[in-house]
């Protein structure tokens, strides 16, 4: 094979080429990715409590980079607390720039439980960090039909991993925490 890219090449022009089949493949990842990450949080004492998913109609808005289809994803409890927020939303300028723009997938985004009593929501993007042992990615985004599909950028930099080792390393960032001194 002359080109590197030519199997993406063939599997984006043959499988990836219409809405539906996009959101399928996506929606696939998707539930294997949730499966991975349940059992990881199992194992650390935490749990995740699935709050929806997309319907075709807001992933093909995300997918435009339209916010009226962002939605929430899951709760993860620590503790038996709702302490964190998965919620899918469209890919960030910072995304589009590390990608080259060759995506349009939607993106997943981590909130924290916001505890101050005048918080307009319950749950913010921009939070605290100091107490956590690992870094919590900044976005995390699902590439079906890849051997890496779950991709976590974190600033300006970006990791691929296979599902079982995403979920694993996510359930990490949520779950450990530091020792109060």
């Amino acid at each position: 094979m002359a080109r590197p890219e030519y199997v993406q090449d063939i599997i984006n022009d043959r499988l990836l080429s219409s809405d539906q089949q996009r959101f399928q493949l996506w929606s696939a990842t998707l539930h294997q990715f949730t499966q991975e990450l349940e059992t990881e949080l199992e194992a650390l004492g935490a749990s995740l409590l699935l709050q929806g998913t997309l319907s075709l109609p807001a992933f093909s808005l995300l997918s435009a980079r339209d916010p009226d289809g962002n939605a929430w994803y899951a709760k993860i409890m620590v503790n038996g607390r709702p302490e964190w927020l998965l919620w899918f939303g469209f890919r960030s300028d910072q995304w589009v720039d590390l990608s080259g723009g060759g995506d349009d997938f939607p993106s997943i985004f981590v909130s924290r439980r916001d505890r101050s009593p005048d918080a307009l929501h319950p749950y913010s993007h921009d939070f605290e960090t100091a107490d956590l042992s690992k870094p919590v990615p900044d976005e995390i985004h699902l590439l079906p039909a890849r051997v890496l599909t779950v991709c976590f950028r974190r600033r300006y930099d970006s990791d691929d991993y296979r599902p079982h080792e995403a979920a694993r390393e996510l359930a990490l960032s949520l779950t450990t925490f530091r020792s109060a001194v």
